[in-house]
């Protein structure tokens, strides 16, 4: 006859690509469950512009991959969604609403964040030494659609090319040309 549902704590399920997970601090995420203690904090944010903002933590995972995705979901756990307790006027975090999430995840040190597009294939970069060009195999450990963020593999104050070089040839010789900043 009815479902009812408790207005003190909301949970909002977040799916996730499987790579992501080794940088949540969630030691059981694939065996799913109450993850002990809970996981790193979230932002909610509603998927529409808008100013906004829950906040919670991971508390679990639902331990199972979704075949036609590769993504598993986790679940946030938000206290007092409607606002009750804290008699804000703030809105409310409604049932079905589209959000986007911001997970804090493990801190990468000692990285160097380049553009995606200076990447040559999978895991090489063109470092500029001396007037030429070679290619060096580096290790992504991070990446979305715009950078890449690269743990192993350069040394501090080296150069890449962001250029993307099309006819590559070790060693081939190439001039600098300073941007429109002197960079």
């Amino acid at each position: 006859l009815a479902r009812l549902q408790p207005v003190d704590t909301a949970e909002v399920r977040l799916a996730l690509p499987l790579e992501q997970f080794r940088f949540l601090e969630m030691s059981d995420a694939f065996r799913g469950g109450k993850n002990s203690p809970c996981g790193p904090p979230v932002r909610l944010l509603p998927s529409h512009q808008g100013a906004m903002k829950w906040t919670g933590r991971l508390v679990r995972s639902v331990g199972e991959v979704d075949r036609g995705t590769r993504m598993m979901a986790v679940v946030a756990e938000v206290v007092d969604p409607y606002q009750q307790e804290s008699n804000a006027t703030a809105a409310v975090l409604s049932f079905g609403m589209f959000m986007k999430a911001e997970i804090d995840g493990r801190e990468l040190n000692n990285v160097a964040v380049l553009p995606r597009g200076a990447l040559s294939g999978e895991n090489a970069v063109h470092v500029y030494d001396n007037g030429q060009l070679t290619a060096r195999q580096v290790t992504v450990v991070w990446s979305t659609r715009e950078v890449v963020v690269i743990s192993s593999g350069l040394r501090a104050g080296e150069q890449v090319c962001l250029t993307r070089v099309d006819a590559f040839l070790e060693g081939m010789t190439v001039t600098v040309k300073k941007g429109p900043e002197g960079e």
